[in-house]
């Protein structure tokens, strides 16, 4: 009989799930500010289509190693820029940038038809009514757009959780997450971490999926 021994998995569950529910709320916010842009400056649209997809089509780690020469040359500077790119770099913030950078051009492909969806005559009318911006999104433009939203979540945190060339590149020493861990163990032969990690990294994938999906199905 064989005694197997894991190294603890909880750390890399919580990185996975902070770094990968930031980033897919990052990728989102941006995404929302480009499409409502998008509505009020449409002759831009080519452009901010282009702004969108070119970061996007470039491989993971040429953004990653891009994001880092620029992170090493602003800490080789003096004074406040080399603190506060110290910072961002120490508290996992320059990894959601490469994240979101990444995988923009999915979150938009997945929310910019639900944009096109929306009706403008309701707008006008809630407008005409009185209602103010805040009120119209909350009861026109997010039930609408509520599906968009969670399938441009779901394809955000999928690829962020088992990205792995951004992870290894820019993550800080101590926040590992469960695709860095499996390559790690897999590095060292340690097969029963590698099958842990998978198992958990299969868990948090199934748990994002079912909130998304009530999320999606609230405002059917």
């Amino acid at each position: 009989q064989m005694d197997l021994e894991f190294a603890p998995i909880g750390p890399a569950i919580i990185s996975s799930i902070r770094y990968a529910l930031l980033g897919s709320l990052a990728t989102l916010a941006i995404v929302l500010t480009i499409c409502i842009a998008m509505g009020k400056q449409a002759k831009f649209k080519k452009t901010l289509d282009l702004l969108v997809y070119l970061p996007s089509s470039l491989p993971g780690i040429l953004v990653a190693v891009g994001l880092l020469q620029l992170v090493l040359a602003a800490k080789r500077s003096e004074g406040f820029l080399a603190e506060s790119v110290g910072w961002l770099e120490s508290t996992g913030l320059v990894l959601i940038i490469a994240y979101a950078t990444r995988f923009l051009a999915q979150a938009y492909a997945a929310l910019r038809p639900g944009f096109n969806r929306l009706d403008p005559q309701l707008t006008r009318a809630a407008e005409i009514l009185g209602a103010k911006s805040f009120k119209i999104w909350r009861r026109i433009h997010l039930p609408s757009l509520s599906p968009s939203l969670a399938v441009a979540f779901a394809l955000s945190f999928l690829s962020i959780a088992k990205e792995l060339p951004m992870t290894l590149t820019l993550s800080p020493l101590e926040s590992k997450t469960l695709a860095y861990r499996i390559f790690d163990a897999q590095t060292e032969g340690a097969l029963p971490d590698v099958g842990l990690a998978s198992i958990a990294l299969l868990g948090v994938i199934v748990v994002m999926q079912s909130t998304t999906r009530y999320w999606s199905r609230r405002y059917e």
